[in-house]
């Protein structure tokens, strides 16, 4: 089995609140993805950290 990683996400106040329980969210989270495998989760995630990083360097200039 490969190592695993740990990733931390900031958001917003506002978000934070919306965000009714940490534990909720994964359960929810969990249950969505749980077809998917280690490799696709995996590249879905990549695929959305790009995403903001792109979208966020094209804000900066």
């Amino acid at each position: 089995m490969a190592p695993t990683t740990r990733r931390t996400v900031c958001v917003s106040r506002d978000t934070d609140i919306a965000v009714p329980t940490f534990d909720h969210t994964m359960s929810e989270a969990r249950g969505r993805f749980s077809d998917l495998t280690a490799e696709s989760l995996e590249t879905l995630l990549s695929e959305a950290v790009m995403a903001v990083c792109r979208a966020t360097t094209e804000k900066a200039k």
